[in-house]
Formats: C-alpha cells, structure tokens, sequence
C-alpha cells in the first residue's frame, strides 16, 4: 500500500504485469475518497495485528514489485507466532498462479505448492478423478 519496498525499484525492469502507475492507480481505487490511510492495518496487512492467525501461505514471484511485500508478511508472521509458508517462484511475475495448468514455467511450483498445501494445511485432494480435467475445461471455455 505505501509501495515504498525496494523491490519496486530493483523489480521495475522484469515485472511485465505491474508498473508503479497502476499500482497507484489501483490504490486510488481502493482507498481515494474513504478516509482511510495507507498504513491504517485494516487494509494493509504489513501494520496490521497478525496474531492468532490460521496457517498463512504466502505465494510470490521473485521478479514482482511486491516480492519485498510478501518476505516482510512472512517475517510478521512468524513474529505474531503464526504457522507460516512463504513459497517464492524463481523469476515468476506477479499474479503467475493464473498461468498454471496452461503456462509449463509455473507448474513446477504450482505443483510443489500443491503439495504443501495438502500436506501442510491438512486439505484434501479430490477424490473425483474428472476434477482437474472438468477445471481446465472450464477455464478454456471462458478463453483462459
């Protein structure tokens, strides 16, 4: 929210998905007009009381503006005494989650993190057989 990490500078030049515009474009959005600041822990979880938390999974690309963002939400976490995971994709780009089952770069992690969501927060695979092909049915149907 106050889009002051270093990683919006050091990440200017890799991340093709956001740009310092519309980052403040879309937090102009949220919060122009309402009162409320940019450090308020209602809407910016880096100020806000994390305590008593459920398991937290934090998912990011290394080359995103916001990668700072999700290390420092990770290292509040575990202050708070949080079960966390921070899960970083190596020169993945913001929002990359979107590209698996279509983009082959993002399935490696996505698969891991997968993974370690079942085993970690105790979710259960489907037992459909047809669940995965019936998702990305779906999303091809819709143009993803």
């Amino acid at each position: 929210m106050t889009l002051s990490s270093g990683s919006i500078d050091t990440n200017a030049h890799v991340d093709m998905v956001l740009s310092r515009g519309l980052l403040e474009f879309f937090r102009s959005c949220w919060l122009d007009g309402t009162g409320v600041d940019w450090h308020d822990p209602r809407v910016n979880l880096l100020e806000a009381d994390l305590r008593g938390l459920p398991s937290i999974a934090i998912y990011y690309g290394t080359h995103e503006w916001l990668a700072d963002e999700a290390a420092q939400l990770a290292l509040r976490a575990k202050a708070a005494g949080n079960d966390h995971h921070l899960r970083p994709a190596q020169d993945g780009q913001h929002s990359l989650i979107m590209g698996a089952g279509r983009v082959p770069e993002v399935m490696t992690p996505s698969r891991k993190w997968g993974s370690g969501c079942v085993g970690n927060f105790g979710w259960r695979r489907s037992r459909d057989p047809h669940f995965n092909r019936n998702i990305l049915s779906f999303n091809r149907n819709r143009g993803g």
